[in-house]
């Protein structure tokens, strides 16, 4: 994490930890919670910084260079491993801390921990998907789609790909500067083929904006 607020949250875990062995069960308790919620938020807010916005960027028109030749494009899909491993790692970190809180004779603190512990569980496997998705080499090709009907018809939408199919689709995992560039361009740019079914990496040739995309047929 860039920013350094999840170093007090730590710190207030850590002295709770001394208050539990040293028998100030209550104030271990009060300082876990309290050192977990401001870790947590630490996370959500790192995860959510980013270089000042870019303005959104028109259509590049046909790219000059493939996904996987595009070094932009390139270093941000790593910097998004990257950034969604280490999220996944803490998550983790803090799934078994709470699982062992919610092991010890704590009444009924132990109901609170395990749904914290399986809240935390469920962050760890969200990094790691997101991690998965854009982990593998980018692809040789681009797909251009054109975007069709208002956007008023969220969350699914329809597009047209080049030999006239028309798919519905949904956005997830994508930044607000990639969502307007598609409003304003009209245009949906997949790495590779728009399968039907499973997440498709969508991107700007040239810039550091990704995403995913669901396709279905409409």
């Amino acid at each position: 994490m860039r920013n350094k607020k999840w170093l007090w949250p730590a710190g207030v875990i850590v002295v709770a930890t001394v208050f539990w062995f040293t028998g100030n069960r209550g104030l271990a308790v009060y300082g876990w919670v309290m050192g977990l919620i401001g870790l947590g938020l630490a996370i959500r807010e790192s995860r959510q910084e980013a270089p000042p916005a870019e303005p959104v960027p028109e259509d590049p028109g046909t790219p000059v260079l493939a996904p996987a030749q595009d070094p932009v494009l390139v270093a941000a899909a790593a910097a998004r491993v990257r950034d969604s491993r280490r999220a996944a790692v803490v998550c983790v970190l803090v799934t078994v801390v709470l699982t062992g809180a919610a092991v010890l004779p704590l009444g009924s603190w132990r109901a609170l921990f395990l749904g914290l512990a399986v809240t935390a569980a469920a962050g760890a496997v969200n990094a790691v998907a997101d991690s998965v998705r854009f982990a593998p080499q980018l692809p040789g090709s681009w797909t251009e789609l054109e975007v069709l009907g208002p956007a008023e018809s969220r969350p699914w939408r329809l597009a047209r790909t080049p030999d006239g199919t028309e798919l519905a689709f949904k956005l997830t995992s994508t930044g607000d500067v990639l969502t307007r560039h598609i409003e304003l361009t009209r245009r949906l740019r997949t790495l590779g083929d728009p399968r039907v079914g499973g997440p498709v990496r969508i991107a700007v040739p040239g810039h550091p904006l990704l995403g995913l995309a669901t396709f279905s047929l409409p």
